[in-house]
């Protein structure tokens, strides 16, 4: 009989953005579920869950955390619109996809003032095949000029929206 041993596979990092006031908030000052997120192709970002109502005004989440470009495997946008609609904006170091399932979820979900809308403003760089997905919650997303992409990565589109 062969005896292998057990080798765990890399942990799963995954902290979720909580700041919710309008204005300008660095990653490494904002108030996270758990901590503040470390660069890494296993890295899990999220801002907000579904639940969150986002508050009224702009919230700017700026990376101002090392490496730059900061690394993650997953970047999820969730929340939902409030009585008076929101805007999230990522600004500051780049961001790169990369490890095995590399996603980019982008989910603003329509509430009771509306959507809100999500403006990407940093330089995106897919180091793997990334998933970029768009939810069916009605609100807007911006990728300005100020997001360029680069990378060897193929990046591929899904979307819940209906288009006519």
């Amino acid at each position: 009989m062969l005896a292998l041993p057990l080798v765990a596979g890399p942990a799963l990092h995954a902290q979720t953005w909580l700041s919710n006031a309008a204005g300008n908030t660095t990653w490494s000052a904002a108030t996270w579920d758990a901590s503040v997120p470390v660069s890494g192709a296993s890295t899990t970002v999220n801002f907000f869950t579904a639940n969150t109502t986002v508050a009224a005004g702009t919230n700017v989440a700026f990376n101002d955390l090392s490496p730059n470009p900061f690394v993650v495997n997953q970047l999820n946008i969730a929340g939902t619109g409030g009585a008076t609609a929101g805007t999230l904006t990522l600004q500051g170091n780049g961001i790169a996809f990369d490890g095995a399932n590399a996603q980019l979820n982008i989910n603003p979900a329509y509430g009771a003032g509306g959507g809100y809308t999500v403006n990407i403003a940093t330089p995106l760089t897919f180091n793997a095949p990334t998933a970029i997905t768009f939810g069916g919650g009605g609100g807007l997303v911006n990728f300005t000029s100020a997001s360029v992409w680069n990378g060897a990565g193929n990046v591929t589109f899904t979307s819940a929206l209906a288009v006519r």
